[in-house]
Protein backbone atom coordinates (compact mmCIF):
# COMPACT_ATOMS: atom_id res chain seq x y z
CA UNK A 1 0.00 0.00 0.00
CA UNK A 2 1.38 3.38 -0.97
CA UNK A 3 0.62 6.33 1.27
CA UNK A 4 1.14 9.89 0.11
CA UNK A 5 2.38 12.28 2.80
CA UNK A 6 1.58 15.89 2.19
CA UNK A 7 -0.13 18.85 3.73
CA UNK A 8 -2.17 21.16 1.53
CA UNK A 9 -3.83 24.47 2.33
CA UNK A 10 -7.59 24.28 1.92
CA UNK A 11 -9.47 27.45 2.85
CA UNK A 12 -9.51 27.57 6.67
CA UNK A 13 -8.42 23.98 7.17
CA UNK A 14 -5.37 21.86 6.51
CA UNK A 15 -5.73 18.43 5.02
CA UNK A 16 -3.20 15.86 6.13
CA UNK A 17 -3.09 13.03 3.64
CA UNK A 18 -6.71 13.12 2.36
CA UNK A 19 -8.37 11.95 5.55
CA UNK A 20 -7.55 14.18 8.46
CA UNK A 21 -8.47 17.83 8.67
CA UNK A 22 -6.97 20.13 11.28
CA UNK A 23 -8.77 23.44 11.86
CA UNK A 24 -6.72 26.61 11.92
CA UNK A 25 -7.74 27.24 15.53
CA UNK A 26 -5.39 24.37 16.42
CA UNK A 27 -2.53 26.56 15.21
CA UNK A 28 -3.93 29.42 17.25
CA UNK A 29 -3.94 27.29 20.39
CA UNK A 30 -0.36 26.13 19.88
CA UNK A 31 0.86 29.63 19.07
CA UNK A 32 -0.67 30.93 22.34
CA UNK A 33 1.62 28.69 24.40
CA UNK A 34 4.16 30.88 26.24
CA UNK A 35 7.45 31.38 24.35
CA UNK A 36 6.07 30.01 21.03
CA UNK A 37 6.76 32.22 18.02
CA UNK A 38 5.25 30.00 15.33
CA UNK A 39 4.36 26.40 14.62
CA UNK A 40 3.71 23.93 11.84
CA UNK A 41 1.59 20.79 12.05
CA UNK A 42 2.54 17.85 9.88
CA UNK A 43 1.83 14.16 9.43
CA UNK A 44 4.52 11.59 10.20
CA UNK A 45 4.13 7.95 9.15
CA UNK A 46 3.69 5.48 12.00
CA UNK A 47 4.20 1.71 12.23
CA UNK A 48 0.70 0.95 10.89
CA UNK A 49 1.14 2.97 7.70
CA UNK A 50 -1.04 5.71 9.19
CA UNK A 51 -0.09 9.27 10.03
CA UNK A 52 0.70 10.64 13.46
CA UNK A 53 0.00 14.33 13.85
CA UNK A 54 3.12 16.14 15.00
CA UNK A 55 4.05 19.78 15.49
CA UNK A 56 7.21 21.71 14.85
CA UNK A 57 7.40 24.53 17.37
CA UNK A 58 9.66 27.55 17.05
CA UNK A 59 10.34 29.13 20.43
CA UNK A 60 11.76 32.50 21.42
CA UNK A 61 15.19 31.62 22.82
CA UNK A 62 15.85 35.10 24.19
CA UNK A 63 12.54 35.25 26.06
CA UNK A 64 13.10 31.77 27.51
CA UNK A 65 16.54 32.79 28.83
CA UNK A 66 15.17 36.02 30.32
CA UNK A 67 12.24 34.40 32.12
CA UNK A 68 13.46 30.88 32.89
CA UNK A 69 17.23 31.27 32.93
CA UNK A 70 19.40 28.54 31.46
CA UNK A 71 17.09 25.69 30.41
CA UNK A 72 18.18 22.63 28.48
CA UNK A 73 16.42 21.25 25.40
CA UNK A 74 14.90 18.34 27.35
CA UNK A 75 13.23 20.63 29.91
CA UNK A 76 11.83 22.80 27.11
CA UNK A 77 10.51 19.74 25.27
CA UNK A 78 8.76 18.53 28.44
CA UNK A 79 7.30 21.99 29.12
CA UNK A 80 5.89 22.28 25.58
CA UNK A 81 4.65 18.68 25.60
CA UNK A 82 2.74 19.37 28.83
CA UNK A 83 1.01 22.30 27.11
CA UNK A 84 0.27 20.19 24.01
CA UNK A 85 -1.31 17.50 26.19
CA UNK A 86 -3.60 20.16 27.69
CA UNK A 87 -4.61 21.22 24.16
CA UNK A 88 -5.13 17.57 23.17
CA UNK A 89 -7.72 17.22 25.92
CA UNK A 90 -9.90 19.73 24.06
CA UNK A 91 -9.67 17.80 20.78
CA UNK A 92 -10.98 14.44 19.57
CA UNK A 93 -8.43 11.61 19.95
CA UNK A 94 -7.75 11.35 16.21
CA UNK A 95 -6.55 14.98 16.21
CA UNK A 96 -4.08 14.59 19.07
CA UNK A 97 -0.58 15.87 18.50
CA UNK A 98 1.54 12.79 19.21
CA UNK A 99 5.00 14.35 19.14
CA UNK A 100 6.72 17.71 18.83
CA UNK A 101 9.99 19.00 17.47
CA UNK A 102 11.25 22.21 19.06
CA UNK A 103 13.70 24.63 17.54
CA UNK A 104 14.78 28.24 17.87
CA UNK A 105 15.34 28.56 14.10
CA UNK A 106 12.65 30.28 12.07
CA UNK A 107 10.57 28.17 9.70
CA UNK A 108 11.47 28.32 6.00
CA UNK A 109 9.14 30.78 4.30
CA UNK A 110 8.36 32.28 0.93
CA UNK A 111 8.69 35.97 0.24
CA UNK A 112 5.00 36.32 1.16
CA UNK A 113 5.72 34.74 4.59
CA UNK A 114 3.96 31.45 3.91
CA UNK A 115 5.64 28.35 5.31
CA UNK A 116 7.38 26.21 2.70
CA UNK A 117 5.97 22.96 4.03
CA UNK A 118 7.77 20.66 1.63
CA UNK A 119 11.12 22.28 2.50
CA UNK A 120 10.34 21.96 6.20
CA UNK A 121 9.40 18.31 5.72
CA UNK A 122 12.83 17.72 4.19
CA UNK A 123 14.49 19.17 7.30
CA UNK A 124 12.44 16.71 9.36
CA UNK A 125 13.49 13.83 7.07
CA UNK A 126 9.90 13.11 6.05
CA UNK A 127 9.33 12.40 2.40
CA UNK A 128 6.25 13.40 0.46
Amino acid sequence: MMVIYYIQDIKDEYEVCRELKIPCDYYDKINQIPFVLESMIYGRPDKNDDLDICAKIVYNEEEVKNQLGQVDENQLHNMFMKEIKAINKTMPAYKYVRDIVITNKELIKTTTQKIKRFEEMKTLNIKK
